[in-house]
């Protein structure tokens, strides 16, 4: 477990409302659940993503989102929803994962529903959370990775400033396969 002392104090600055031009990143809710197994539970989004499983039933939807307060306090992980300004409608996830004040780091990850490809939202998430990050908790040093099958993914984290600094062979198996992931980094001092 991550020590409090040493990584960011998370419950101090549990979910705040992120906002940008057309994106709200804010605090999951279990009545979230419904939406977000829907989302996630497209198999596209299993097949493109790490840590999505497929089938993705209801049961786990609320599990996860019922285990974000613990995880924030535990400095394991800060996930908020990815809402649209304008209707308050969820398109997705955005997570700090491990964020840790003495290194001054923290990876990234996220998902998007399908229907939401292509309209720039995840990269305006990203920079936003970025730049939160940055100004509130102090964290310079931020890292990604995605499947090299994700296009998509890879694309969001380019438009961002993030630079791919390598690929891992064979890094994971998903649905029985070996799949290699691009590492991607950015300091934010280069932004």
């Amino acid at each position: 477990m991550t020590n409090l002392n040493s990584s960011v104090d998370a419950a101090k600055v549990l979910f705040p409302n992120i906002s940008s031009s057309r994106i709200l990143l804010r605090q999951f809710s279990l009545a979230d659940a419904e939406d977000v197994q829907t989302l996630a539970g497209d198999k596209l989004i299993a097949d493109t993503t790490v840590n999505i499983p497929h089938p993705y039933s209801l049961e786990l939807a609320r599990v996860w989102i019922d285990n974000h307060q613990k995880f924030a306090s535990e400095s394991k992980a800060l996930t908020f929803a990815l809402v649209l300004a304008s209707t308050k409608t969820l398109v997705g996830a955005i997570s700090l994962l491990n964020p840790n004040k003495v290194n001054s780091r923290s990876d990234i990850g996220y998902w998007i529903g399908v229907n939401h490809w292509g309209n720039g939202y995840c990269t305006e998430a990203v920079q936003a959370l970025i730049a939160y990050s940055n100004q509130t908790l102090g964290l310079t040093r931020f890292t990604a990775q995605c499947m090299v099958s994700n296009i998509g993914s890879a694309r969001v984290l380019q438009k961002s400033g993030f630079i791919h600094e390598g690929t891992l062979k064979k890094h994971l198996i998903k649905n029985g396969k070996y799949v290699d992931l691009h590492l991607y980094g950015i300091n934010f001092s280069e932004r």
